[in-house]
């Protein structure tokens, strides 16, 4: 056997043991995605029904940044998928990343479950956040305290509740909670409290929250598509370029009907 034939042979043989490992750059048999705390219940269910069929590829989620963050470690090569409310913008499409659009999500105004009122009126929301309603039995409920909880003032929920109701504005002394999570773990554990998120984090709370009517108007898939109620968000998977390899079939099992599945559980309407 030729010298050029054996340093052939080790050289496959040791690519061989590499991937058997499991070792190597982010690629074909590994996933890495982080990004939008909004999306993370989204993702990690999608990501455990995509282990449930039987797919050997390792998926590692973050703990949730942004979906700018998440852009920048995309377009640096430290992130298969970034998590996104919003598509790319121009500069981040001049360095190659794209924008899938995977879901739709209501925006709500979730309660403790220790708040018996099916719903709050646009008016009675800006009340209560302007602290004029202290008290829930003022707007027909029990006699408790109201606990009202806010994003920063840059986060996507408060923005689009602020475009679409513009009496809306907190007082001072609003407790603002920085990520979606700390607004999900509040809304569960503090009696009285109410705060602005998305529905999926109220459908896997089990039912320590409960999203309100909003003038009337249920936050139903069916309700976000006829447009009568107004208030969602988009959940983008982003990458730089076409994916491909593991995160290709994982994108492709989210586009699927158990996929679709997947996301209609959590009370998202899949994007077509």
């Amino acid at each position: 056997m030729s010298n050029r034939v054996k340093q052939l042979v080790v050289s496959l043989a040791a690519a061989a043991a590499l991937l058997a490992s499991g070792a190597g750059p982010v690629g074909a048999q590994q996933i890495t995605l982080d990004g939008s705390t909004g999306m993370l219940p989204l993702a990690t269910d999608l990501v455990q029904a995509f282990k449930a069929k039987g797919s050997a590829t390792t998926i590692e989620v973050g703990k949730g940044s942004s979906g700018s963050s998440a852009m920048r470690a995309v377009a640096d090569g430290r992130l298969n998928l970034g998590l996104s409310s919003d598509p790319p913008g121009q500069t981040e499409r001049a360095a190659g990343l794209q924008g899938i659009e995977i879901a739709r999500a209501a925006i709500v105004f979730a309660v403790h479950a220790s708040v018996s009122l099916p719903g709050l009126t646009t008016q009675q929301l800006c009340d209560i956040y302007a602290r004029k309603i202290k008290n829930w039995k003022e707007v027909g409920g029990s006699d408790l305290p109201i606990l009202p909880l806010t994003r920063p003032v840059d986060e996507f929920d408060p923005t689009i509740i602020k475009k679409h109701n513009p009496c809306f504005k907190e007082a001072d002394g609003v407790l603002i909670l920085p990520k979606a999570g700390d607004m999900a773990k509040a809304l569960a554990s503090k009696p009285g409290a109410i705060g602005m998120i998305n529905i999926t984090y109220v459908e896997t709370s089990q039912g320590a929250t409960r999203a309100l009517v909003l003038n009337g108007v249920a936050p139903t898939p069916e309700n976000i598509q006829s447009g009568a109620y107004p208030l969602f968000r988009r959940f983008f998977f982003v990458t730089k370029g076409e994916p491909a390899g593991a995160a290709a079939q994982f994108v492709a099992f989210v586009k699927s009907a158990d996929g679709e599945r997947v996301i209609r559980n959590t009370k998202a309407i899949p994007a077509k």
